[in-house]
């Protein structure tokens, strides 16, 4: 008695070698095989098993086992077997976003992680719906989830996965916040100067402080804004050898005096140089312009002038203290060796 055989998959008809088959008559086995790297099998007997019903079950990992019966009409059986491959078993998770008005969210951008290790990501459908199949051994583990969407605030979480696992997300629009607001203001003129930059707005000026001058001096506020309707005066110095400034006063507030020393004490203040000039002669020219439009009208006119540095006088203090500017300003680099010497000299009367 001769069976011969073979092992394919029934899906592709690939033979699979490595099934394991089993022979039986009369509930008796007869042989255990095993198929070779051609996906076939053979086995021999002495023993005659004509009119006899012939059992081989085959199995296979990844496969759902099979059993063919086939009678012994002759000596010799030929066996075709082929094995079904098993459907993987999956974790079904469906996820719905919406948003606070139960409006689903198109386009979703989600990604999953458990104990920190990516296990999918993906993006919602036109119905808000997002589905994914997932490793059948994260079963009864914690899975973490992110969904961002532009225009919403981050939506984060956690839930357990279960073999179907449905969760709901409601994600909230982000609401722009005072600080939000004043980034999205369209600037209409910058000017950036040796201790902080000038910015033109629709209906106000910002004053952003910057540089090594600013941080070196005290009391200075970092940023502030002023409606130009409150603005009462403004005094423009050109750069001279130790620069030139542009300084603002509104109403409530008082105007810094004493030249380009004090000028850099006073928060309504930003210093240029000669370079930098040009702009601030530009905005400076754009704030008059807006400070005449007839909204402008019922606060007090502003006086836009150019100053003449006024020389330094008064008791030794101030001297004392103007000397310990003009050494600041040559540290920084902000004036040269020779500028330095000249203006000492014109402090000290000599």
């Amino acid at each position: 008695m001769k069976v011969l055989g073979i092992v394919k998959d029934a899906a592709t008809g690939v033979p699979l070698p490595g099934a394991k088959i089993r022979l039986y008559v009369r509930e008796e086995e007869l042989a255990v095989l095993q198929s070779d790297s051609e996906g076939k099998f053979r086995h021999e007997s002495e023993s005659q098993y004509l009119g006899e019903i012939l059992v081989c079950k085959v199995e296979k990992a990844g496969y759902e086992p099979q059993k063919v019966i086939q009678e012994f009409e002759e000596d010799e059986v030929t066996l075709a077997i082929k094995l079904v491959p098993k459907k993987e078993e999956k974790i079904e998770l469906t996820v719905n976003l919406k948003d606070e008005k139960r409006n689903p969210l198109k386009g979703v951008n989600i990604s999953l992680e458990v104990n920190g290790e990516g296990v999918g990501v993906g993006i919602s459908d036109k119905d808000g719906i997002f589905k994914i199949a997932l490793s059948p051994d994260l079963e009864g583990r914690t899975i973490n989830y992110d969904a961002e969407l532009a225009g919403f605030g981050l939506a984060s979480g956690a839930l357990l996965l279960k073999k179907e696992t449905s969760h709901e997300i409601t994600m909230k629009k982000i609401t722009m916040k005072n600080k939000e607001t004043k980034s999205m203001e369209k600037i209409l003129k910058g000017a950036k100067g040796v201790n902080g930059q000038l910015e033109l707005l629709e209906n106000k000026i910002r004053i952003k402080r910057m540089g090594a001058l600013s941080l070196m001096t005290k009391g200075l506020k970092w940023d502030k804004e002023i409606l130009i309707n409150q603005i009462s005066s403004i005094q423009f110095k050109n750069a001279g050898a130790l620069g030139g400034y542009i300084q603002f006063a509104f109403l409530g507030d008082k105007e810094a005096k004493g030249g380009i020393f004090q000028a850099t004490r006073d928060e309504n203040t930003i210093l240029f140089s000669k370079a930098q000039q040009s702009d601030f002669e530009e905005i400076k020219s754009m704030i008059e312009k807006r400070m005449a439009e007839p909204e402008g009208k019922g606060t007090p006119r502003s006086e836009i002038y150019e100053m003449a540095e006024p020389e330094v006088k008064g008791t030794p203090r101030s001297e004392i203290y103007d000397l310990e500017k003009l050494a600041e300003l040559k540290e920084k680099g902000i004036i040269s060796e020779e500028e330095f010497n000249a203006k000492k000299k014109q402090i000290l009367g000599l």
